[in-house]
């Protein structure tokens, strides 16, 4: 079997979609920079943005020698000797050895001319989430393009009620640059997070595009794995240890490429609903009904205990 007919077997031939249920008690899942990091919001209900789920994922493919990769790397069956092929373009040197971003980008550019197939193949975030770089004319007048979109789809992730937005006062850094300056006091509002909220996020693998982006299988097997950590292993002070709580990360997939099953169905029975008061804020998972199921014929698998 050649290289290319080998490539062709492992390339993603089956529609996915899956739904993941994140619990935020004492945290900020997506901070809005409009509005001064407070947790983003849209019409009172709290939003997770797929930009920021994206981010995170790339974070955690960047580094190589992270335990973190190295352990969801091993779950989906990648061997060390291709990590060469889970680089991340949304990084300062797009997985070359370039001392700045415009050496890097050069470096891309000059990849993508002489084989665009192989310059789909190095990076893991072009093959799951797609490209939004510019058309380009290269070196000799080539037009430089890169795929648009992957074969992963995410919307944003919406809270199921109402958030409340708490702020706390925080120590002010001290000043090192103007010894003169007040380099102490306090922030006032320096903490911004969510009381307590349940978000619904979905996603789906459509496979019509996994020809041009060269995405296989085993890329997706990465993803099913790195999904359970995506903020676990991302914390930060304004999402510290236990703030956010992935509970199920639903997991299905069709028969074949173009969908075997109505997929808004299945969210349908799914989705987790407040039991009373569904216009005023929660305070814990008590205040929800948080269904388990498994339509007939559809195997149902969640990823929390993938």
């Amino acid at each position: 079997m050649s290289k290319t007919d080998k490539l062709i077997s492992e390339l993603v031939s089956k529609r996915s979609d899956a739904m993941a249920e994140i619990e935020v008690k004492g945290g900020n899942g997506n901070g809005d920079p409009n509005a001064d990091g407070a947790p983003r919001e849209c019409n009172g209900m709290g939003v997770i943005t797929d930009k920021s789920i994206k981010r995170k994922i790339r974070d955690i493919c960047e580094d190589h020698n992270s335990p973190i990769f190295r352990d969801v790397a091993a779950k989906a069956g990648i061997d060390e000797k291709d990590f060469g092929y889970y680089e991340v373009l949304e990084s300062f040197s797009r997985g070359f050895n370039a001392v700045n971003p415009v050496e890097a980008k050069n470096e891309l550019k000059k990849l993508y001319l002489k084989d665009p197939q192989e310059a789909c193949r190095k990076y893991i975030d072009v093959r799951l989430f797609g490209c939004t770089f510019l058309d380009e004319q290269g070196p000799k007048g080539e037009k430089f393009r890169f795929v648009r979109s992957g074969v992963v789809q995410m919307g944003c992730g919406y809270s199921v009620a109402p958030i409340i937005t708490e702020t706390r006062t925080i120590t002010r850094k001290v000043n090192t640059e103007d010894e003169k300056s007040d380099g102490g006091g306090m922030a006032p509002g320096g903490m911004k997070f969510v009381d307590h909220a349940l978000y619904v996020l979905r996603l789906s693998v459509n496979p019509a595009y996994a020809s041009r982006t060269c995405t296989t299988n085993r890329d997706i097997e990465l993803l099913k794995c790195i999904l359970p950590y995506t903020f676990s292993a991302t914390e930060s002070t304004s999402r510290p240890a236990g703030s956010i709580n992935v509970l199920h990360i639903w997991w299905a997939d069709h028969d074949n490429a173009i969908g075997s099953f109505n997929a808004n169905t299945l969210f349908g029975k799914l989705m987790p609903y407040k039991k009373s008061d569904p216009d005023r804020p929660s305070r814990s998972l008590d205040d929800y009904e948080i269904p388990e199921y498994v339509q007939n014929g559809i195997k149902v698998t969640d990823l929390m205990k993938f």
